[in-house]
């Protein structure tokens, strides 16, 4: 993710029109979250993947396809509760639960064989149109409750003391697809509030904790923007000397970003249904 950012690249940006989906398991048809959503979208770009299904080896055998030969798999994180037993402070042995880190192997369905069924589910799914794309960007903000402005003048952001978005008139941006997706940017900063996930927004006048909620921000809009059918541009290239400098001094900082994104994400979709 660094080395993509310093060349300029934005590993969550979605080029081409319908941008990326969310990454699923093809067999349980779950979706994965956090940082594995981007380590499948950054593996899925540069391979050149054309599906969003991913599965192990053996759940792949399972459903009775085989990997191809020579295919490479794509490792992603788990963290599975471990019980242990440490001292508390009077001495005594007492049992904990802590996350332990566990790696799986994955296969695109790209790399496998023999379940076309999966591939042509896939291919049969309809592509949302631009209205009902922007239908569900609008139904996402409706249900939420965000009080929204078209103040903004020239800029666009989330007010913390009135706890309201601000936006340039929708005929001041190019297209309706590029006034959603700043509208879903600054509705993941909604979500940061206190009295929903308290991200602590309070302290985002200091650089790094500013940056950091910008990354929350613009991961959390991709990751909105896959959930409706929306191609995601970068809403901030500005801030990539600043992501860098965070994600450079703290190694966990893109996997915090990612489970905040994502958990803002579920927050607004959870909402939504």
């Amino acid at each position: 993710i660094i080395a993509d950012l310093e060349a300029g690249t934005v590993p969550w940006q979605q080029p081409w029109n319908g941008g990326f989906s969310l990454p699923r398991n093809g067999s349980t048809q779950n979706f994965y979250s956090g940082i594995n959503i981007l380590i499948l979208w950054m593996r899925q770009k540069k391979a050149g993947f054309t599906s969003s299904q991913w599965m192990t080896f053996n759940q792949a055998k399972a459903l009775g396809g085989s990997v191809k030969r020579g295919e490479k798999a794509t490792r992603i994180l788990f963290y599975s509760p471990l019980k242990v037993e440490e001292k508390n402070n009077s001495g005594e042995l007492e049992e904990k639960t802590i996350p332990m880190l566990k790696v799986h192997s994955v296969f695109n369905l790209t790399q496998i064989e023999g379940l076309e069924s999966l591939v042509e589910i896939e291919r049969g799914t309809a592509q949302r149109s631009e209205p009902e794309i922007c239908e569900e960007a609008e139904k996402i903000l409706r249900v939420s409750g965000a009080r929204l402005a078209f103040d903004g003048g020239a800029m666009a952001f989330y007010n913390m003391e009135s706890d309201s978005i601000h936006m340039p008139e929708k005929s001041q941006f190019k297209d309706q697809l590029g006034y959603y997706g700043t509208l879903l940017h600054e509705l993941t900063h909604w979500t940061g509030a206190e009295t929903r996930l308290n991200r602590n927004l309070q302290s985002t006048n200091a650089k790094p904790q500013y940056a950091a909620e910008e990354l929350v921000a613009e991961l959390g809009s991709s990751f909105l923007c896959a959930h409706v059918g929306l191609k995601y541009t970068t809403q901030h290239a500005s801030y990539i000397d600043s992501w860098l400098k965070v994600l450079r001094e703290d190694k966990a900082a893109i996997f915090k970003a990612a489970a905040q994104a994502r958990v803002a994400t579920e927050f607004l979709i959870k909402t939504e249904n």
